[in-house]
């Protein structure tokens, strides 16, 4: 406890359900200040594809859930079918970079992002699955975000948000990695995909892919402090 209030350090479990705060301070009015700690990026989220149905608000197990899922598995399949087929010896990803630089963008990305788009456009129709996506990626509690950054310390005031109802997603084949999310709220972002670990699953698993979520334009206040 200290004379300004009392300072939690937040579990990163609070982020996985919508809370991004890492530290939040209770000051002796009640009131609390919620702050998300940033080091060298801007990063709004890292999420994996597989849960794309429980971003957009729907169960596991659910029928929307099961139906991604089925199609998901499928692409996943054909890549190990054809990385076999390249590198039948292959036990990681750069194995399969050496043997075809292009082989991971044309033949796991382009797949994947292209059905992630295909399920964004159906869902995001519905406002109020375009507000819960959004607010999955961006969080569900106002907060300030500090971010130290080429010797600058930059606030922004992630508070009073105005939700989305709208939302167009765009992808560009010839750079399969990225999709593009253009929210009616003045907000967009690129979701990026890459791989979360270097090495290959086994045949008729899950690859281990993220994808980095970050703001391209959002009309928030922000306010650069140099230190250094």
């Amino acid at each position: 406890m200290f004379a300004t209030g009392l300072v939690d350090r937040l579990p990163d479990d609070d982020a996985r359900e919508g809370d991004v705060t890492d530290i939040r301070i209770h000051k002796p009015n009640g009131c609390t200040i919620n702050l998300s700690i940033k080091n060298n990026h801007h990063a709004l989220k890292h999420q994996r594809p597989p849960s794309l149905m429980q971003q957009l608000g729907f169960p596991k197990k659910s029928y929307e859930d099961f139906n991604y899922r089925t199609e998901l598995q499928k692409r996943f399949d054909a890549f190990y079918r054809e990385a076999k087929l390249l590198c039948p010896k292959a036990t990681t990803f750069p194995e399969l970079k050496l043997a075809d630089p292009n082989f991971i963008s044309s033949h796991l990305y382009a797949p994947v992002c292209d059905l992630v788009v295909c399920f964004l456009r159906n869902y995001l129709k519905d406002a109020n699955i375009c507000i819960t996506f959004f607010t999955f990626l961006v969080g569900n509690t106002d907060y300030i975000k500090v971010i130290f950054q080429n010797g600058n310390l930059e606030f922004v005031d992630f508070s009073s948000i105005k939700k989305p109802t709208s939302c167009d997603v765009a992808f560009n084949k010839e750079i399969p990695s990225y999709i593009y999310l253009t929210f009616n709220n003045g907000w967009k972002l690129s979701l990026r995909l890459h791989t979360a670990s270097s090495r290959l699953a086994a045949s008729g698993s899950t690859p281990s892919l993220k994808f980095d979520t970050q703001p391209i334009d959002m009309p928030l206040p922000r306010r650069i402090i140099p230190v250094m």
